[in-house]
């Protein structure tokens, strides 16, 4: 086994790749205007040259790709004559799938846990979570530039490592600012509803004269109830323990951009 027949290979895939997409070429080609007699004779010798390919590396495909639903039949799918619409979304699956397998080949490759072959001969390690200091969290934290009601409410929480609070206590500020602009006496994903319905909503995230604007205030009317029921609600009541401090920053961005677009 040498890096060399690992390369060879990681080059045979990506080959069957470049295959893939011209068949799929052919298929769309063929549905949109038809093909050539040339262009048929092409693509049906495409095709039985796939057929081949796939009994070597159909399997190793799904495998690297980490589809355990996918079974052979995807590929069978794929080259079946008549084209059909099934036929396209077989392919175009089956050429999502080697570009994943390709890029996890890489990688084992690189680790050295793939042979030649494709067979595993070691387990890829497990990766551990990167450790930060606390310094350099809460400048990171700062560096956010957070909405300072959003960064009044969680800084400390975040800092001491109480992520799951500092969440919280995010959104909760959110859904209390939105309750005590409008005076409605509800709360949490009705109160988002009633707010940021598109149809005499009590905030206005714009004008509400174009299709775009109306959208936009829809999507986020979704954005606010989604963060109520998806983020505050099970951080309260299911015993949820955050642990990242970089996602714990990544709902605190969200809860800053719903605070100001709420302000």
């Amino acid at each position: 086994m040498t890096s060399q027949q690992k390369i060879n290979r990681l080059n045979e895939l990506e080959h069957f790749l470049e295959a893939l997409e011209q068949y799929h070429g052919y298929i769309s080609m063929h549905k949109r205007k038809g093909l050539t007699s040339k262009e048929k004779t092409e693509a049906i010798k495409l095709r039985d040259a796939l057929l081949e390919d796939v009994g070597r590396f159909g399997g190793l495909i799904i495998e690297l790709a980490g589809k355990d639903e996918v079974t052979i039949d995807v590929w069978l799918m794929a080259l079946k004559l008549p084209y059909s619409s099934s036929t396209i979304d077989a392919l175009l699956r089956c050429v999502a799938l080697t570009r994943m397998a390709i890029g996890k080949f890489k990688s084992d490759i690189e680790q050295g846990i793939r042979d030649e072959q494709g067979n595993q001969t070691k387990k890829p390690e497990k990766k551990t979570q990167q450790k930060y200091s606390t310094e350099v969290l809460v400048q990171l934290f700062d560096s956010m530039q957070f909405h300072p009601e959003i960064a009044k409410a969680s800084r400390k929480l975040f800092k001491d490592g109480h992520y799951t609070d500092a969440i919280f206590r995010a959104f909760t500020v959110v859904n209390n600012f939105v309750k005590a602009k409008t005076g409605l006496d509800i709360d949490g994903k009705a109160l988002m509803s009633r707010v940021f319905r598109v149809e005499n909503p009590l905030i206005k995230l714009n004008e509400l004269k174009t299709q775009s604007e109306k959208d936009e205030q829809e999507g986020f009317m979704f954005l606010f109830m989604g963060a109520m029921v998806g983020i505050r609600n099970p951080k309260a009541h299911d015993n949820i323990i955050q642990r990242n401090p970089l996602r714990t920053l990544e709902y605190l961005a969200l809860a800053s951009m719903l605070m100001r677009r709420a302000e």
